[in-house]
């Protein structure tokens, strides 16, 4: 039988696989330092779908996640597959690397994801729940700059996880 915490729980864990990188940090976290977190080079992430005001950040991530799908491949065993997609977005200016460096720490960062239970239920006991594997090539596109009027340079990567897991 499905679990109903397996969404919040895949969710949850994408999250915090980012935040655990050398390279991001929560959008609030960012906020209250800006000017420490630019020196150490670490950029804010945030969840599409949740507000932000981009005029308080030069760069960013947003983190886009179409799923979890699960599909029942025998007597109680599933598999979870969702798409990973995340916009990165550099303000222009003189570094013209900018752009392919953040792009390169999400790459590097596009690896096995470990998938916790984590939240404030009754289940959620933050121990090991599975993996989820990347399943196909990790897809970059170039955006360039979407609006003339808005000095920013966007692509996004992108790629397919799946996680087999025994229902409850």
């Amino acid at each position: 039988m499905i679990n109903e915490n397996w969404a919040k729980w895949v969710y949850s864990s994408i999250l915090n696989h980012f935040e655990e990188s050398e390279y991001f940090i929560k959008w609030e976290t960012y906020l209250e330092d800006p000017h420490t977190y630019d020196e150490q080079g670490i950029t804010p992430m945030y969840i599409d779908g949740c507000s932000f005001d981009s005029k308080d950040v030069k760069d960013y991530i947003e983190i886009r996640i179409e799923g979890p799908d699960i599909v029942e491949v025998s007597n109680n065993y599933f598999k979870i597959t969702l798409d990973l997609n995340i916009l990165t977005s550099v303000t222009k200016d003189s570094n013209i690397w900018k752009t392919h460096e953040l792009v390169g720490k999400v790459q590097k960062t596009f690896s096995t994801i470990s998938v916790y239970r984590y939240g404030s239920g009754t289940e959620d006991n933050n121990s090991l729940v599975g993996c989820l594997n990347r399943q196909n090539k990790m897809e970059t596109i170039p955006w360039g700059q979407p609006d003339p009027n808005i000095k920013q340079i966007q692509q996004t990567i992108e790629s397919q996880y799946k996680m087999q897991i025994k229902g409850d």
